[in-house]
């Protein structure tokens, strides 16, 4: 080939197609640029997330938030899909990216917060340790698929059907935080919620009632006072 060209050799099977690859930006000037700019609006939608969206989750509920989230992440890899291999269109990667970095970072912290709240304070070094045991898992398992599979654009599919899943079983076979609903005094919809956990559990004793949880909760408020 002439000097200073060259080109992917996409039948050898060592080679990975990946976003440069299908946005056909390989010999580009400014892939440099495009790289980095989309590295940096990724971070933005991070710093927008932690900041404006992130405490939402104390007006409108963790479950309600959690679930609002995993859909727009479902959304933002769909996107990201389409428009690497479809459109070819770096504007819908970089609105993909944005919404994809504004969700992580409060999906992640909700979540943590979400599970320990529904387990006992003992539990919860536990599954804080778990929760980072199972990110790192997370990249083995990324390694591992980048080791025998080479193509970007099914991983990509494979953690969209994955998150979409998760969705659908999320919302089909959790609660809200009890912790959120008594904060917010909604005790008939804690009372029921209660009661299904108790059940989950195999607890059987008495739930408290909503004069008594009323009672409790004005306790706490004259304590901080």
């Amino acid at each position: 080939m002439p000097a200073g060209k060259w080109r992917v050799d996409y039948q050898n099977p060592d080679t990975i197609k990946n976003l440069i690859t299908y946005m056909d930006m390989t010999c580009s000037e400014d892939y440099h640029p495009k790289m980095a700019f989309i590295g940096a609006i990724t971070l933005a939608g991070c710093l927008f997330g932690s900041v404006f969206l992130l405490p939402r989750a104390d007006y409108y509920g963790r479950r309600q938030m959690i679930i609002l989230f995993l859909s727009f992440q479902a959304g933002a890899m769909l996107t990201f899909l389409s428009a690497m291999i479809t459109y070819k269109s770096f504007f819908m990667l970089e609105i993909a990216c944005f919404i994809a970095g504004a969700v992580t970072i409060p999906l992640i912290s909700i979540l943590i917060c979400y599970v320990c709240e529904l387990s006992t304070l003992e539990n919860v070094p536990f599954f804080t340790v778990f929760s980072f045991m199972a990110e790192a898992f997370t990249s083995i398992l990324v390694g591992i698929y980048f080791k025998f599979f080479k193509d970007t654009a099914i991983f990509f599919l494979i953690v969209t059907f994955s998150l979409v899943t998760f969705l659908i079983c999320f919302c089909v076979l959790t609660q809200e935080s009890p912790h959120f609903l008594f904060k917010r005094r909604q005790y008939e919809l804690l009372r029921t919620h209660l009661q299904t956990i108790a059940w989950v559990n195999g607890y059987e004793g008495e739930l408290p009632t909503k004069q008594q949880l009323s009672h409790k909760r004005d306790g706490h408020i004259q304590q901080d006072d």
